[in-house]
């Protein structure tokens, strides 16, 4: 039996990394209601993870992706501000955040894979 190729294995990557971020976002818009600005962050955020699990792309959306959830992370987890209590709390999800952000970077470095929109671009 053949094992599961490598692109195989990079586009269930880019399916769990984005499922997050898609799921969050979903969770975010029924919290804050359907307002213009929540919407319209929502729909940017489902383009770009929809650009990433496609693999159309998917460098820039994972590097724009990057960016906004470091921005966010500081505004989020202030784990600095926080008393004892809720400081290791804060601090947990701060990493969390971090590490998905190194996932984010290590698509923009080794790329979507050969199961991807931009690879069968380049094989035309």
């Amino acid at each position: 039996a053949r094992g599961i190729s490598g692109a195989a294995i990079q586009l269930l990557g880019r399916c769990l990394l984005m499922g997050m971020f898609f799921l969050q976002g979903l969770r975010h818009l029924r919290e804050r209601g359907f307002g213009l600005f929540s919407l319209g962050a929502f729909l940017c955020l489902a383009t770009l993870c929809g650009l990433v699990i496609v693999g159309f792309k998917a460098r820039w959306s994972a590097v724009i992706l990057a960016l906004a959830l470091g921005i966010s992370n500081f505004w989020m987890y202030p784990f600095w501000a926080m008393s004892r209590g809720m400081r290791d709390f804060y601090l947990y999800y701060f990493f969390n955040t971090l590490s998905i952000m190194g996932g984010l970077l290590i698509l923009v470095s080794h790329g979507p894979g050969g199961l991807s929109v931009d690879s069968a671009k380049k094989g035309i």
